[in-house]
């Protein structure tokens, strides 16, 4: 998937992948989540990996982290070399996103650079496998823009 997004102001946005209704209850959808804001929004957030996945553990995976989930749920984190920084973003401007999520693997691209990404390698049943793909507006009365969505299917 490939789009550009810009804050005018301050805000919480990103993609959910994989989103599927939460039977737990515990929040309205599961998904894998590519996070963006504005400029300041956190430390790490900005080009981060959120798992919003109730009923098991929800890794870490901040901007610059490359993350492999072992078939035991364990994980191990490693610095992306020239990863994605603050600086590389623009401000109140329009940035490109590039996200793929092939089988078990999940890139997070802005701007060209590579944010984050992880490696799932738990067995098939305990993964998110399918569904939807949406597009968050996190804070009431907060605006983000999208646009030149486009969406590839992989074999």
């Amino acid at each position: 998937m490939k789009l550009s997004y810009r804050f005018p102001g301050k805000g919480n946005s990103g993609i959910s992948i994989r989103a599927r209704t939460d039977d737990t209850g515990r929040r309205a959808f599961q998904s894998y989540h590519a996070d963006f804001g504005h400029v300041g929004i956190g430390e790490k957030l900005l080009g981060a990996w959120d798992f919003h996945t109730p009923g098991r553990k929800e890794h870490r995976c901040f901007r610059g982290d490359r993350l492999v989930i072992d078939e035991n749920d364990k994980p191990t984190i490693s610095a992306i070399a020239d990863a994605l920084t603050a600086n590389d973003i623009c401000k109140g401007d329009w940035n490109n996103v590039r996200i793929t999520a092939r089988d078990n693997k999940f890139t997070f691209y802005i701007n060209g650079k590579l944010a984050s990404e992880f490696i799932e390698q738990l067995p098939q049943k305990k993964r998110l496998q399918k569904g939807m793909i949406q597009l968050q507006l996190h804070d009431p009365g907060m605006i983000v823009q999208f646009k030149d969505l486009r969406l590839k299917i992989l074999d």
